[in-house]
């Protein structure tokens, strides 16, 4: 089977010649190589982006993990600062509190008032 490639002439005309089908593929061939190791050096690239690199599935997973993580430390701290300003509210608004504290945490009595210590022996 022949096939008719262009081939120039000196004089700048083209001209038909035949050439042989193993010739023709050969100077397919060449660049149909070189394209396809291209491409496959970009699937590669890609498929290393996809599973390893930033932006991976792997990374996309443990962000989302430290962002739970981080999210239930938030509502913890949240509640203790609400207790915290419900404490400092009370302390603000009035003298109750400020003598709670002062006989829970540092055992005092008011003037006139007896104290009395309850001491539970074993049987």
């Amino acid at each position: 089977m022949a096939l008719f490639c262009i081939a120039q002439v000196a004089s700048g005309r083209a001209k038909l010649r035949s050439c042989t089908l193993a010739r023709f593929l050969i100077q397919i061939t060449i660049p149909m190589k070189w394209l396809s190791v291209i491409l496959l050096l970009i699937l590669l690239v890609l498929q290393y982006r996809l599973w390893i690199g930033d932006g991976s599935i792997a990374h996309v997973v443990r962000l989302d993990r430290e962002l739970q993580r981080q999210n239930a430390a938030n509502e913890r701290l949240q509640e203790r600062n609400r207790i915290l300003a419900i404490e400092v509210e009370d302390l603000k608004e009035g003298l109750n509190s400020v003598e709670e504290r002062a006989r829970e945490e540092m055992g005092m009595i008011k003037n006139g008032e007896t104290f009395y210590m309850l001491i539970e022996t074993n049987p």
